[in-house]
């Protein structure tokens, strides 16, 4: 429900504000009416017992006619509405107001008479323009009992109206005024801690929530409204940062991906032009090939020529090499639908060889390989699994000095109860340090200097590798040469 901050911080706020302003201000106000009722009371009850010591002293003088008299004077006090004097029977017997004289006190509006129930001093709340009325028990005295029945512990009651005294009006108004007041207040500060907030909290944050939306969307030109709150004015320039950074991160990633897709491009053009120009050369050395047996069948028979026989046989063992090279450069650029299918996985690395021996015997590197069987059986797409062999051979020639050896080894082995093959290539070149190791296997990441590498081969043999559920390892130490290790499942017909 209150998911919003702003909810949340209007809801805190008021409930704080109750618990701090308000709560306390009804309790204070809850004991000063408590107070002020039980000193009227008080005042009220000294009244009517000032009234009761008359009324007695009258009696025990003998002058009960003068009662009403005093009756009428006490009605004169500020305040004293009427003194009304009733029997056990609730006749009222002596009155300030003479046409009440007679008469039941339950005839009075508000008043009612039941004797039970007015044995003690019983004051209570009346309507009218009386504020409270009292009844309070004569007791029969000793002196009373000369002219009254013993048996009677009480002998009458006193009646007593109190008008609405303007000092209690003006507590009870003062009381009123000082609560509405503290809510009025507590709703003026909450009104404007919640605009305080809604200003320098809520519309930023909303603001800010605005411009990553744009963001999101791929928009990066944000203008914000500057703030004038320290806290806002950090967290806005810490945004325009992190959107200036994206910014300029898209358009170097934009830059390097219409480098790399031109780089594609050629790479696609010449791939194309090294096929036709593999296949037209075979043509030629077709011909060749030929006309050096022909020669050859020829001069068998002629003295003289013999001894050219050897030059004919060099000439040939060039001829075929030519044409196994180009062979392997058709197979491996002609472009064949996905087909996974059991292979044999030394036949694949002889095969990736012959198509690299151009740049091996260029730099004058060996190759020693240490096949421990006849055939490593794998479940793969050929055409895949020769890219990663070309790409993992052609690095290690990269990291290889002249006159170099790269080590090819493939065994298997069993674990967990499953058979692995585990191919292992490696260079005694230039080697890695840890932190490089962390970075070969992310796109576009490369050691080689600029010009001679896309940072996209290792990156390419990791995806191809795991498409054929198979891991590559990588262990290397600097100056000292690098091992790829990739572990096949071998394949069980």
């Amino acid at each position: 429900m209150l998911k919003s901050l702003k909810a949340r911080f209007i809801v805190i706020t008021i409930i704080l504000f109750f618990l701090v302003l308000e709560l306390p201000l009804l309790i204070v106000m809850n004991l000063l009416r408590n107070d002020f009722n039980k000193t009227y009371e008080t005042l009220f009850t000294t009244t009517i017992e000032f009234i009761n010591q008359d009324i007695r002293q009258m009696m025990s003088i003998g002058e009960p006619h003068n009662i009403q008299t005093h009756l009428k004077e006490f009605n004169k006090i500020s305040g004293i509405h009427r003194i009304n004097i009733i029997d056990v029977h609730g006749r009222i017997s002596y009155s300030s107001v003479d046409s009440l004289l007679d008469k039941s006190i339950a005839d009075i509006p508000g008043h009612s008479f039941a004797e039970k129930q007015l044995q003690s001093k019983k004051i209570q709340l009346a309507g009218g323009n009386t504020f409270h009325s009292a009844y309070f028990p004569i007791q029969n005295t000793p002196r009373c009992q000369t002219c009254h029945d013993p048996a009677r512990p009480v002998i009458g009651y006193i009646d007593v109206d109190l008008e609405r005294i303007k000092a209690k009006e003006h507590f009870e108004a003062g009381i009123n005024h000082t609560l509405f007041a503290g809510i009025a207040m507590a709703v003026i500060l909450i009104l404007i801690l919640i605009t305080l907030f809604s200003r320098f909290v809520n519309r930023p944050l909303l603001d800010l929530i605005s411009a990553m939306g744009r963001v999101e969307e791929g928009s990066f030109d944000i203008q914000l409204k500057p703030e004038n709150t320290l806290e806002m004015k950090n967290l806005q320039q810490k945004f325009l940062n992190m959107v200036k950074e994206l910014k300029q991160n898209r358009e170097q990633i934009e830059e390097y991906h219409l480098e790399q897709l031109h780089r594609a491009d050629r790479l696609v053009t010449l791939g194309e032009l090294t096929s036709e120009l593999a296949h037209e050369i075979n043509n030629p050395l077709g011909i060749i090939s030929a006309r050096v047996d022909y020669l050859k069948t020829e001069m068998e028979d002629r003295p003289g020529f013999k001894e050219f026989n050897d030059d004919f046989d060099t000439v040939n063992r060039q001829v075929e090499k030519l044409s196994r090279i180009t062979r392997s450069i058709l197979r491996y650029s002609r472009k064949l639908p996905k087909n996974f299918r059991a292979v044999n996985l030394n036949e694949m690395i002889q095969e990736s060889i012959k198509v690299l021996e151009p740049r091996l015997e260029k730099f004058s590197i060996q190759t020693k390989l240490d096949l421990k069987q006849k055939s490593f059986m794998i479940w793969a797409e050929s055409i895949q699994i020769e890219q990663v062999l070309a790409n993992l051979i052609n690095n290690a020639i990269d990291a290889s000095p002249k006159k170099g050896i790269i080590e090819i080894r493939c065994k298997s082995r069993e674990t967990g109860g499953r058979k692995e093959i585990l191919l292992s290539i490696t260079d005694f070149g230039s080697g890695m340090n840890d932190e490089e190791i962390l970075h070969i296997f992310e796109p576009f990441y490369t050691t080689k200097p600029v010009g001679r590498g896309t940072g996209l081969g290792l990156y390419i043999v990791k995806n191809i590798l795991h498409n054929h559920g198979a891991d590559i390892e990588c262990q290397s130490v600097p100056d000292e040469g690098t091992t790829f290790n990739i572990i096949f499942q071998e394949y069980q017909s």
